[in-house]
């Protein structure tokens, strides 16, 4: 399970195995993130507040990943099937001022997919 933070953060996920549009999707909502709240500039620092972006790597253990979801509250999560491999994006909300957006390859872990499919877009 790999935490994202800020930008240095993202060298944790470039250094992983995870597939190349695992990584621009993380890249693209940390991005995204940053220009919604007005932090300018590239260079400048920002910090995730409130929630971090977390990518479900295929071998974490599955019984972490459902423990770590288990404190939380599925609000919504999308599958993206045009994506190779296809991807899963989901929020977990924990509490009112916390909530994580989770990243993970469809079915790299069977129970989380059956976990957050009834809260899926169509």
């Amino acid at each position: 399970m790999i935490r994202i933070r800020c930008r240095a953060d993202l060298g944790k996920l470039y250094s992983s195995a995870s597939p190349r549009a695992l990584v621009e999707a993380v890249e693209v909502r940390f991005e995204e993130l940053r220009e919604a709240l007005h932090v300018s500039g590239a260079d400048q620092e920002f910090f995730l507040d409130g929630g971090d972006l977390v990518v479900l790597e295929p071998a974490d253990e599955e019984s972490d990943v459902l423990r770590y979801l288990a404190e939380g509250f599925p609000e919504w999560g999308e599958l993206d099937r045009t994506s190779d491999p296809p991807l899963l994006r989901f929020v977990v909300m924990f509490d009112n001022d916390n909530l994580d957006t989770v990243f993970t390859l469809a079915g790299a872990h069977p129970a989380v997919d059956g976990w957050i499919t009834p809260y899926l877009e169509s």
